[in-house]
């Protein structure tokens, strides 16, 4: 009579601790995707900054390709990045990771990260 209440018992805490656990790890798993999006963004702030000292402290030609060629801007595999908006002393580019997560922008106008309202 113990064994089978016994392993209904068992059965019954098992899912409950799953139902607890899954969750938890799925929003861990989006917190590390956001975090790669936004270090990438930084990384590439700093690139851009590097590249507009060395034409004066104008953006203009620091587009993805230069700086990911001349300036290390080095981007985590599954995060997509594109720069937006670079010209005389602008410099905007946004981040996401592929597998989740929310999106980010990066403005040289006010020097922060911040959310986008939605994935591009």
């Amino acid at each position: 009579m113990c064994l089978q209440n016994c392993n209904d018992m068992v059965v019954i805490i098992v899912g409950i601790l799953a139902a607890i656990a899954v969750p938890v790890f799925l929003a861990q798993k989006n917190s590390a995707y956001e975090a790669a999006a936004q270090s990438d963004l930084r990384n590439g702030a700093a690139a851009a900054t590097a590249c507009a000292s060395t034409e004066g402290g104008s953006f203009a030609t620091c587009n993805e390709e230069t700086l990911t060629a001349t300036f290390d801007w080095n981007q985590t595999t599954g995060v997509e990045s594109e720069v937006v908006t670079f010209g005389q002393g602008r410099w905007v580019a946004r981040s996401q990771h592929g597998q989740g997560g929310r999106a980010f922008q990066f403005d040289s106008d006010d020097g922060r990260v911040t959310p986008l309202g939605a994935r591009f």
